[in-house]
């Protein structure tokens, strides 16, 4: 699993399998103040999470504002994706 907190963060190419938990979760920007997380999260592979406990752990999690997701594959798991 990979955790991300912060701001102007990079998250691109990667793979992640078989997870027994959360695949990413993201978290960037201020949600009082809307100042943007500017973190970008793009082309990942996720696949094969929440092996162990199988619901409410996403393959990609996020919170936070001003954020980019684009492109990632995510799947072969037991609950939500994303």
């Amino acid at each position: 699993a990979l955790v991300a907190q912060g701001k102007r963060l990079v998250v691109r190419n990667n793979t992640a399998v078989d997870m027994g938990c959360k695949g990413f979760s993201i978290d960037g920007g201020d949600l009082t103040t809307l100042e943007r997380g500017e973190i970008l999260v793009e082309n990942n592979h996720i696949e094969r999470f929440s092996q162990w406990v199988r619901t409410y752990n996403p393959g990609l999690g996020w919170a936070g504002v001003g954020n980019t997701y684009r492109g990632n594959v995510v799947r072969d798991g037991p609950h939500t994706a994303m």
